[in-house]
C-alpha cells in the first residue's frame, strides 16, 4: 500500500507543482498569434533592448504583447523546458537587428533565497508574442 501510495503522490505532487508554478506565466502557443525571437541585449529601467537575426515578420511600434524567456529546468529528476511570461511590452522602436520594448508590467517575480532573480540578463533567448 506505502509502495503504490509513493508510485501516485510523486507524479501528483509534481502535476500540481507544474501548474501552479508556470500556469499563469507560460504563453500557450496560438496559431493565430505571431511571435518573433530574438536575444536579450539590455534592460534599463522599463527599456529593454532585444537583438533579432532578419526576419520576414517584425511588429510595428505601437503594438503591444508579451516577451517571454527560454527556459530549461530539472524538476524532480524530469529535463523540463518552454517559455515563460516575463512582461507585457510595447514595442518603441523596430530596425532589422533590434527591438526595443517599453515594459507596461513585469508578470513574473522569481526568489531565490529570498532574493529576486533578474530574468533579463544579456544573452537570454526570448520571444515577442503578439
Amino acid at each position: 500500500m506505502e509502495k503504490i501510495m509513493k508510485i501516485f503522490l510523486v507524479p501528483l505532487l509534481f502535476l500540481i507543482f507544474s501548474v501552479s508554478a508556470y500556469s499563469k506565466n507560460v504563453t500557450p502557443l496560438d496559431s493565430a498569434m505571431k511571435e518573433i525571437t530574438g536575444e536579450l541585449e539590455s534592460k534599463k529601467g522599463k527599456t529593454i533592448k532585444v537583438s533579432i537575426s532578419s526576419q520576414s515578420l517584425l511588429p510595428e511600434p505601437g503594438t503591444s504583447g508579451t516577451l517571454s524567456k527560454y527556459f530549461e529546468e530539472e524538476i524532480l529528476g524530469m529535463n523540463t523546458h518552454g517559455y515563460i511570461s516575463l512582461a507585457e511590452v510595447e514595442v518603441k522602436s523596430v530596425n532589422e537587428n533590434e527591438i526595443v520594448f517599453t515594459v507596461i508590467k513585469e508578470l513574473t517575480n522569481v526568489k531565490t533565497n529570498g532574493k529576486k532573480e533578474n530574468l533579463f540578463k544579456k544573452g537570454f533567448i526570448v520571444k515577442f508574442y503578439w
